[in-house]
């Protein structure tokens, strides 16, 4: 991802998210970009969708009612929004998003896919906030004030310390386990031995 994009993040998120969950934000943030935003039927395949009219000029997310899970259809709505953040309507006016473009892991075809899902992940999980939690509720949870990084294993305790503190971290930010896995990993806070 180009630098300017990644600049392009950070301004959204700086100004609109002072406090709070960026998850808890995303509709009010949608709303203040005069976005509209639908939930709609779709098939199983169908996750989101962003479309702007060439008549109105009016841009649309529309997000399936079918994603059960809280994490990912944050997810989902976080990437359709990068969409529009990234201007990727100055190039398609329309992205109709199945489950493989919209990947908490794994590869995309699309570069805009892959930047859209890179926009979701610092969205949700931005860098110095997430970097201070992580810290906070590493250092909390081994009693060693110094820690600032963790290798997971699956048969340690250090694993045991890795599911609390998920756990916690997926809560406050209501994400899924692999979009935090993945940001964490990305930010060198933690390595996973398996």
């Amino acid at each position: 991802m180009k630098t300017t994009d990644r600049a392009k993040i950070e301004n959204v998120y700086s100004k609109h998210c002072k406090k709070g969950s960026p998850a808890k934000m995303l509709p009010k943030i949608i709303a203040a970009e005069k976005i509209k935003l639908r939930e709609i039927d779709g098939d199983d395949n169908f996750l989101g969708a962003f479309l702007k009219s060439s008549i109105t000029a009016v841009p649309y997310i529309f997000v399936s009612k079918n994603i059960d899970n809280v994490g990912r259809k944050n997810f989902t709505l976080a990437h359709e929004f990068g969409h529009f953040a990234l201007q990727h309507y100055l190039h398609t006016a329309s992205f109709f998003c199945a489950e493989n473009d919209i990947k908490e892991e794994g590869d995309v075809n699309s570069e805009q896919e892959k930047e859209a899902n890179y926009f979701a992940s610092c969205f949700l999980l931005p860098k110095e906030k997430t970097r201070k939690d992580f810290i906070r509720s590493l250092q909390w949870r081994t009693k060693n004030n110094s820690s600032e990084f963790l290798v997971v294993s699956p048969r340690g305790k250090n694993y045991s310390d890795w599911k609390a503190i998920s756990g916690n971290l997926m809560k406050k930010f209501q994400v899924s386990e692999i979009v935090l896995k993945i940001r964490l990993t990305e930010l060198r806070l933690v390595e996973f031995d398996f």
